[in-house]
């Protein structure tokens, strides 16, 4: 795989992870159905390994209306029983994707708490990323090493997380269905899980924009700012959350000559609108 192709499978996971970062602050419990609630449960002791009498679940209010994963996703927050002030006993979060009732996210907040930092310059050494990879295939089932990746990411300079992310079948495509894990190299522990189920509604072949005319359209967008510049090869996937009914994008690299800055740029695959970037551009 190219170095542009490699640049831009690692945005499609710094993209998929912007979704699903949610902000926890102390409030009201959501009215939530039960069954969902139970499902997230048996999930999450699942993976945690103990039994669902160790540990509860607290509804979180709904997603911001016009949130990409508004109808999909549901909040909890993960508590330990027996304290009399939920918010103390707060541990942890969990996102629940109801259409394929799977988790989607897990953050264990003492854990990251716990994480030591490590120096800038630090390497994580492959044992690292041979734990990462038996726990993505535990927690998703999927056969990670005919995925395309890791790629690997920072957390507060605490944490390394390492994603995996679907190709398409005889494609450099990705489908948008993605695995991460994120642990301390001070301990080995996990502290982030994520996964992310796809469903794409096109093939390769019926996507509707060629790669060509994606990249037209990205450099429409940054005609106002000279000093932009895109990249010549793009990615594609076929579902992202960021484009409108879960479709297909095409992702570009950005990089401003003048301030050194580099960035990225999804274009909707099939209507051609830009969907976001993440440089700071002029109105046209």
């Amino acid at each position: 795989m190219t170095t542009g192709r490699l640049a831009s499978l690692r945005v499609a996971a710094v993209a998929a992870s912007v979704v699903l970062v949610c902000h926890v602050v102390p409030c009201r419990a959501a009215d939530e159905g039960t069954g969902s609630q139970a499902a997230a449960l048996a999930a999450l002791a699942n993976i945690i390994g103990c039994p669902e009498g160790e540990l509860t679940l607290e509804p979180l209010p709904p997603l911001p209306t016009g949130h990409v994963w508004e109808k999909r996703v549901v909040r909890y927050r993960i508590a330990t029983p027996g304290s009399q002030d939920i918010r103390k006993a707060m541990n942890g979060l969990l996102l629940f994707d109801t259409r394929h009732a799977t988790v989607c996210r897990i953050v264990l907040y003492d854990r990251l708490a716990g994480a030591p930092k490590y120096e800038a310059d630090y390497s994580p050494p492959e044992s690292l990323r041979v734990v990462a990879q038996a726990i993505a295939e535990r927690i998703s089932g999927f056969d990670v090493s005919a995925m395309a990746g890791p790629t690997i990411g920072t957390i507060q300079s605490r944490l390394y997380e390492y994603t995996w992310q679907e190709r398409a079948a005889g494609s450099e495509a990705l489908t948008g269905t993605s695995v991460g894990v994120a642990l301390s190299p001070a301990t080995g522990e996990w502290v982030a899980l994520s996964i992310w189920r796809a469903d794409p509604k096109v093939t390769v072949e019926t996507v509707g924009l060629s790669e060509a005319a994606a990249r037209d359209k990205a450099l429409e967008r940054v005609r106002p700012a000279p000093d932009v510049e895109v990249g010549e090869r793009g990615q594609l996937m076929l579902s992202m959350a960021l484009v409108p009914g879960e479709g297909p994008g095409w992702v570009f690299e950005l990089r401003d000559r003048r301030t050194g800055r580099s960035g990225h740029m999804v274009i909707d695959a099939q209507t051609g609108a830009v969907v976001t970037s993440t440089l700071d551009l002029p109105a046209q």
